[in-house]
């Protein structure tokens, strides 16, 4: 069993397993799928949001991967080359806070 499937209620319908989420029911490789499809949309989120000069924390912080994929698509933006004025708007990027 693997991160995806971790917590997940298990059943089986003759020799194929499916693990219950909501719902519905999905194979193990429809989960990496549906997965890898949320870790680029988060990680697009991510350089969208700080070449916007922003963090959402509360965005990063409700993820089920605890903002991996956001964090990645921010370093990724932030590592890139940038003019000079970008730069210098970027020196007052604002966090969007998040309350418990």
């Amino acid at each position: 069993m693997n991160n995806i499937t971790k917590g997940l209620q298990k059943f089986f319908r003759g020799k194929q397993t499916f693990y219950a989420l909501g719902e519905n029911l999905y194979t193990e490789q429809e989960l990496v799928i549906m997965d890898e499809e949320r870790q680029k949309k988060d990680e697009q989120r991510g350089y969208s949001d700080r070449m916007a000069h922003c963090y959402d924390k509360w965005y990063r912080y409700n993820r089920s991967d605890n903002g991996a994929a956001y964090d990645r698509g921010v370093v990724r933006c932030v590592n890139e080359k940038h003019s000079k004025k970008w730069l210098e708007e970027d020196e007052g990027f604002y966090i969007i806070e998040c309350e418990n």
